[in-house]
């Protein structure tokens, strides 16, 4: 088998679980299916990277020899590890080498006493600095957060309308619509948003849940389907 057909047949595969989640929608719930669909979520960005990363290499073999050989291999073996980690859920997580161990962030006063601003004013740009703002504190990097790329995403999705609601999409009729900013639906909102910040409504509630979301899956906000089409001069595309 070639390698960039492994790399398509992986895509694939990797996307199945997720679908089935997508597929089921509001039919499933409790704490299983949001096990579930966490473990899909990860399941699929792990097998994307593997993915690329397989494809980069299938680009040097042909044509061997390659300066760029080393570095498609160790971008195959770092998927590959990324790839094992994603734990099953009801198995037990694997014990973790100790210098991958994150140094332990102390306690904020947010993280301790989250605000949720009034809905009664405010602007897309002040929800933004308050949910990124909300978001470091939460251990979040400057590069996975980018201000301008949530504020796009935000544009395409509701134009700025945090009451904003899609009643006609396949999600409104599995009874699950998109909702607010962000336009994110009551499953993921309810998997994403941060202790204190459960108001889908809320501007700020719905970017941090968005936004987790859109890092979890796709590494970093910048990263997200709309964002890299329209940097590569295509259309928006949803998230």
């Amino acid at each position: 088998m070639r390698w960039a057909e492994a790399s398509a047949l992986l895509g694939h595969a990797g996307r199945a679980p997720i679908q089935l989640v997508t597929w089921l929608g509001p039919a499933w719930t409790g704490d299983a299916a949001r096990a579930y669909q966490g473990w899909a979520e990860a399941l699929e960005q792990a097998t994307r990277r593997l993915a690329g990363a397989l494809s980069g290499l299938a680009a040097v073999v042909t044509r061997r020899p390659s300066p760029g050989w080393d570095l498609e291999l160790r971008a195959v073996e770092r998927a590959l590890r990324e790839l094992s980690q994603v734990r099953v859920p009801g198995t037990p997580r694997a014990p973790t080498p100790r210098q991958n161990i994150p140094r332990p962030r102390p306690p904020t006063d947010e993280r301790l006493h989250p605000v949720t601003p009034k809905r009664g004013g405010g602007s897309v740009d002040q929800w933004v600095t308050e949910a990124t703002r909300i978001l470091r504190a939460n251990g979040y990097r400057d590069e996975q957060i980018d201000t301008e790329d949530i504020k796009t995403i935000i544009k395409y999705e509701s134009a700025g309308n945090p009451d904003a609601v899609n009643n006609s999409d396949s999600n409104a009729r599995r009874g699950t619509p998109s909702t607010g900013l962000m336009q994110t639906i009551p499953p993921t909102f309810a998997r994403w948003h941060l202790p204190g910040h459960d108001n889908i409504r809320d501007p700020v509630d719905n970017i941090i849940a968005g936004v987790r979301y859109a890092v979890a899956r796709y590494g970093s906000v910048s990263q997200a389907p709309g964002i890299v089409s329209l940097a590569a001069g295509g259309r928006y595309r949803g998230y």
